[in-house]
C-alpha cells in the first residue's frame, strides 16, 4: 500500500506542475500576458492578405515568426494565437518571396515572350488561304 501512495503523491505533484505549465495564470495570480501571441497573429494574417506587397508581407511574415517564438518563451507553450501566427507568418513569408521574384523578373519574362510572339507574327501568312470555295 506504502508504494500505491507514493506513486499518487508523485502524479498529484506531477500533475500540479502540468496544470501551472498550461495554466493562464502566473504564480502570483495574475493572468499570464498574451499580447506577442495576439501580436503575432494579426502581423501573420496581415502578412497573407498583403502578399501583392512583396516586401510587406516578407517582412510583417518574418515578424510574425519571431513574435510566436518570443510567445513560446515567454508563455512555455504554443498557445493558440501564437500557432496560428507562426503558420500564417511562415506561409506569408514564403508568399511574399514569391511576390518579390514575380516582380523582379516578371518585366524580363514579358520582355522574352513579346520578342517570341513577334518573331511568330513574322512567319504568319499574310492572306489565309479560302476555306469556303469548296461549298
Amino acid at each position: 500500500m506504502h508504494e500505491n501512495e507514493d506513486s499518487f503523491n508523485a502524479y498529484q505533484e506531477n500533475k500540479e506542475d502540468l496544470d501551472n505549465a498550461y495554466s493562464i495564470y502566473t504564480e502570483k495570480g495574475k493572468p499570464k500576458k498574451m499580447g506577442w501571441s495576439i501580436v503575432s497573429m494579426i502581423l501573420g494574417i496581415l502578412s497573407l492578405t498583403l502578399t501583392s506587397f512583396g516586401w510587406v508581407a516578407l517582412i510583417l511574415g518574418v515578424l510574425a515568426i519571431i513574435f510566436s517564438v518570443i510567445a513560446r518563451a515567454k508563455l512555455g507553450y504554443f498557445n493558440g494565437f501564437a500557432i496560428a501566427g507562426l503558420i500564417t507568418g511562415i506561409f506569408g513569408t514564403v508568399f511574399g518571396i514569391a511576390a518579390i521574384v514575380i516582380e523582379i523578373f516578371a518585366p524580363q519574362i514579358l520582355e522574352r515572350l513579346a520578342e517570341l510572339l513577334g518573331d511568330m507574327s513574322d512567319e504568319l501568312p499574310d492572306e489565309l488561304p479560302d476555306t469556303n470555295s469548296g461549298i
